[in-house]
């Protein structure tokens, strides 16, 4: 995928603080086709725990705690992965973009529980395709 078509990724192109986010804050991303297509509760819920990481994008990343598993799942992700699960308009705003461009994209005959665009490294961390292909192309020297 060449450089252009990552950077006009409404997930790439989100600029946001990791300051938006708090301790306490229950957050969820968009990691398939599947979640875009669900309308209502996410199916993964996080909150952010107030520690910081690093991501293997080079970015701070929150500490986030699987609401499902208290104490027992960590993950790490970008402050740009993250939206509020509520009462938060900028997030809203996100997601319904973010929606909009996952829902329109041709991923071919597959089924939409297939098509998985965030994925969870063996170490916790929590990686967009479009990133894994970004660090990919770097590395190839594209």
């Amino acid at each position: 995928m060449p450089d252009d078509e990552l950077s006009v990724s409404a997930l790439h192109q989100r600029i946001i603080d990791t300051n938006h986010f708090g301790r306490g804050d229950v957050v969820h991303a968009i990691g398939s086709l599947l979640d875009a297509q669900h309308i209502g509760r996410p199916l993964m819920l996080y909150r952010v725990t107030g520690r910081m990481g690093w991501h293997l994008s080079g970015e701070r990343a929150h500490v986030l705690e699987a609401e499902q598993r208290p104490g027992r799942a960590e993950v790490r992700a970008p402050a740009r992965y993250l939206i509020h699960l509520e009462n938060c308009p900028p997030c809203a705003k996100f997601e319904g973009q973010l929606r909009e461009e996952i829902t329109s994209s041709d991923f071919g005959d597959a089924e939409p529980h297939e098509v998985m665009l965030i994925a969870r490294t063996e170490d916790g961390q929590l990686v967009h395709i479009l990133d894994v292909l970004r660090l990919q192309g770097e590395q190839d020297g594209v």
